[in-house]
This record gives structure tokens, C-alpha cells and sequence, in this order.
């Protein structure tokens, strides 16, 4: 199991390999190129590809978007964009957050007025991550003003090629720049890229968001990252870990596993949800701990081997099944990366609040 870095060709051709084999799309329909999979099998798939340390799958098409057409799109629609989400020529990104709507996701002023056959679109998006390569963009935008602020908004699809659209990079404290600012200024939209009806952009967007907080909660990812620091823990003497922060160590190692355990257990029983109509807080759960976990990893890494990350420099081929060679990367830049994974998707503050709702702690 290697830990070498990987160029946007490695992610593009893990991409087609699974799509030659058929395996790219598996929550999806049979009939638009679906595995058939149960939704366990799709979950133990994405597991082991993790552990296996095999690239990720951008998610925008392949787990958001796609999902989504797949259900509530026209015929035309599923005919533009399925198959070239599915072969990999489409790459996709989101537009939802703006500078005054993030976690109130409802209050976006993004507008699209219709004129004729097209919606002239203006407004600004910001936070999209990968608009920078992205072709295409799934948008949230207001066509209607309502008293329930959830209503009026619908689902665009954009070209990202349109004459209007602009995109700004965002300088991230992680050095990662994958993040940007989108303007869109008259930008013309065919009437037919809506999602479904319009007006019912918070049904499709509820929709989405469940699909990607799941995702976010990155199961196989904690068991790997896990699996690794405990790999490094094993050679603490090395590390010259100091006696009386051994035993603070492994109470947070064990904290960590609970929490793992968990993850696997909510994970389960929010498959079974899933096929029997669903809880809807189970996906914010869900995030919750996954993303306090992944968090909790790269904190004991700076807490108690940030002198060595401070001096080593990234390994780019590591077997980590070699405690020796497990050498641990410049974990700055992770702390700081990891900073963001409790606040996109819907933050975890606002997550907690939904679930207060849904279970009834709270009015709603």
C-alpha cells in the first residue's frame, strides 16, 4: 500500500479504469450504468478502495449531480451529461455557497431571470472547488422571491465555457488553491438545463446534500488515516515520545477507534434507513463524527510528533506496511487542509441544530 503522490492523469485513469470495468457509477440505475450493487455493497466497495489507497473519485458528477439527473432530469438531459460523467470527458463542480450564504444556504441571491427561451444569470458564487478546470457547473440560483426563503430557488446546469462566466482563485492558508470564486455576469442558460420544476431547487438540493454528507463523512479514509498513525505510534520510541505522553496518547488512539467503531455502526444502520424510506439526521451524524475524527488524526500527529514533521520532508513513496519507512509527511499543511472538512457541506454547528430539529429537541 503506497502513499505516493498523485498527478490529475492518475485520478483520470483510476477514473477509466472502473468505468472499462463498470464500476463508476454503482448507486446508480441499471439502466443509465449502474452495478446493480445493494447500497451495503456500494458502501464495503468504497471502503476497500480507500484502504487499498486508491485515488478518489472526483464526486461532483459521479455521487451529486449525477444521482440527480438520473432521477429528475429529462430525457434530453440524461442523454447530454450521463454518459460523459460516467467516461470521465465531463468534470464537474458545485455552485452553491456565496459570500453571504453559506451554512443559510437559503438566503443565496444568485439570480436567473427568464428571457424567452434562456435565464440571464448574475450573481456570484464562492468557495467552488475545482471551478477552475471544471466544465460544467451545477448551480443554485433564484427565480422566484417567496415569504419561505427555501422556495423560488432552482437547479441550473451551466456551461462553464458561457460568455459571462468568470473565475477567481482563492489563495488557501493549506497551500492546496483548489478553491475559487465564480462570477456569473448576463450569462445566458438555456430553459432546458433546469433541474426538474422550477422553484423546487430545495428538494434536489436536500437530496445532494445527504449525498454528500455521507460522503464527506469519509469512513474508509478515518480507517486508513487511522490505521497509519497507529502504524507510526508503534515506533514512538524513535520519535522520542516522552514516558508520561504515552499513556495521554493512547487514551486519545482509543477515543479515536470508538469513534471509528461508530462511524461504522451509524453507517450501517443509516443503509437500513435508506431502504426503508430514510432518517434524515442520520446523514448530518454522519459528517459530524467523520470529519471531528479526521481532525483528531492530524491533531495527535502535530501534538506529539510535530518536531519531526517540521523536519522531514515528504516521502513520496512509503510502504506503510514498514513502520520504518512510515515516516510522517509535513503534517502542517494537513492541519490546516483539515481545518475546512467541519464546515463544508454544511458546517457542524448547523448540522448539530438539524439534527436537534429532526429529533424533535427543538421546534422546528
Amino acid at each position: 500500500m503506497s502513499g505516493v503522490s498523485l498527478s490529475d492523469s492518475d485520478y483520470a485513469r483510476w477514473h477509466e479504469i472502473l468505468h472499462e470495468k463498470g464500476w463508476i457509477s454503482p448507486s446508480w440505475p441499471t439502466k443509465y450504468g449502474g452495478v446493480g450493487w445493494s447500497l451495503m455493497e456500494g458502501a464495503i466497495f468504497d471502503e476497500e478502495c480507500y484502504l487499498a489507497g486508491a485515488p478518489r473519485i472526483w464526486p461532483m458528477g459521479v455521487r451529486l449531480i449525477g444521482p440527480v439527473i438520473c432521477k429528475y432530469g429529462t430525457e434530453e438531459q440524461k442523454e447530454e451529461h450521463l454518459e460523459a460523467i460516467r467516461n470521465g470527458s465531463r468534470f464537474w463542480c458545485q455552485g452553491f455557497s456565496e459570500p453571504n450564504s453559506g451554512s443559510d444556504l437559503a438566503t443565496l441571491s444568485t439570480k436567473a431571470i427568464l428571457d424567452g427561451d434562456d435565464f440571464v444569470v448574475n450573481g456570484q458564487k464562492i468557495w467552488t472547488t475545482q471551478a477552475h478546470i471544471a466544465d460544467w457547473i451545477f448551480c443554485l440560483v433564484r427565480t422566484s422571491k417567496h415569504e419561505d426563503k427555501r422556495n423560488g430557488i432552482s437547479l441550473l446546469l451551466i456551461d462553464m465555457k458561457s460568455p459571462g462566466v468568470s473565475v477567481v482563485r482563492i489563495n488557501s492558508i493549506s497551500g492546496n488553491n483548489s478553491v475559487n470564486e465564480v462570477y456569473f455576469d448576463n450569462v445566458k442558460v438555456p430553459q432546458s438545463n433546469m433541474i426538474g420544476d422550477e422553484g423546487e431547487g430545495w428538494k434536489y438540493t436536500r437530496f445532494i446534500l445527504n449525498n454528500e454528507r455521507i460522503g464527506l463523512a469519509n469512513i474508509g479514509l478515518c480507517k486508513l488515516e487511522y490505521f497509519k498513525l497507529c502504524l507510526l505510534v508503534e515506533d514512538v520510541e524513535r520519535y522520542k515520545v516522552p514516558e508520561h505522553k504515552k499513556y495521554a496518547l493512547e487514551r486519545e488512539l482509543k477515543n479515536i477507534e470508538i469513534r471509528i467503531a461508530a462511524l461504522d455502526g451509524l453507517n450501517r444502520l443509516n443503509i437500513a434507513s435508506q431502504e426503508g424510506g430514510g432518517k434524515k439526521h442520520i446523514p448530518s451524524v454522519l459528517k459530524i463524527i467523520g470529519s471531528e475524527v479526521q481532525q483528531s488524526i492530524v491533531q495527535i500527529k502535530l501534538k506529539y510528533f510535530s518536531g519531526l514533521s517540521m523536519r522531514t520532508k515528504l516521502v513520496e513513496s512509503r510502504d506503510y506496511s514498514s513502520t520504518t519507512a512510515a515516516a510522517l509527511p509535513v503534517v502542517i499543511s494537513e492541519y490546516f487542509e483539515k481545518r475546512k472538512v467541519s464546515i463544508y457541506g454544511g458546517v457542524n454547528e448547523v448540522q448539530r441544530d438539524l439534527i436537534a430539529r429532526a429529533i424533535g429537541v427543538i421546534d422546528k
